[in-house]
């Protein structure tokens, strides 16, 4: 996958999924050729995974490029808000089905069950090279707490409960 950094949450803050509760992800990127004129669209350029979530079907929150998170090929650092009301949108795993703003308590699913964070560098509809460095993830001094609407998870389709594996039920 040339162009694209994949990280798993074991690989930055050890096995403990609860420790992958984050709050902001930065990373620099600048490209080493091609022509940003012509760009893909839409365009996901970062998403976050839980294989757990949805009930075990699987959970994928996506970053958009967008008026506020562009990109023309220079280096850049880009700093991403992983909360909701910052433009993260739930992909429905289903063509069929448009994406939507994803919710807070989809976010914290995601967050406490992060098994892949994809960081993708296909640009443009010709071809590019992409170099992405000095990826971090920030922790608050402060660790914000869980939201407390969504600690009893959410409504699960399938049985009359709510675990936080459910969230993200299209159905």
């Amino acid at each position: 996958m040339s162009g694209n950094l994949v990280l798993h949450c074991s690989l930055f803050l050890g096995s403990n999924p609860l420790l992958c509760k984050l709050s902001l992800l930065q990373f620099t990127v600048k490209s080493t050729y091609g022509d940003f004129h012509y760009l893909n669209s839409p365009l996901d350029w970062v998403s976050l995974e839980c294989d757990e979530c949805n009930n075990g079907r699987g959970l994928r929150i996506i970053r958009f490029t967008d008026q506020l998170l562009n990109w023309d090929g220079t280096e850049k650092r880009v700093s991403l808000d992983l909360a909701a009301g910052k433009l993260w949108k739930l992909d429905p795993l289903n063509a069929a089905i448009p994406y939507r703003d994803a919710s807070e308590c989809e976010i914290g699913a995601v967050l406490v069950g992060l098994t892949r964070l994809k960081i993708l560098g296909d640009f443009t509809q010709a071809g590019e090279g992409v170099a992405i460095d000095d990826v971090v993830i920030r922790i608050p001094d402060e660790m914000p707490q869980f939201p407390i609407k969504c600690q009893q998870g959410c409504k699960c389709h399938h049985a009359d409960l709510q675990r936080l594996s459910c969230c993200g039920s299209t159905v």
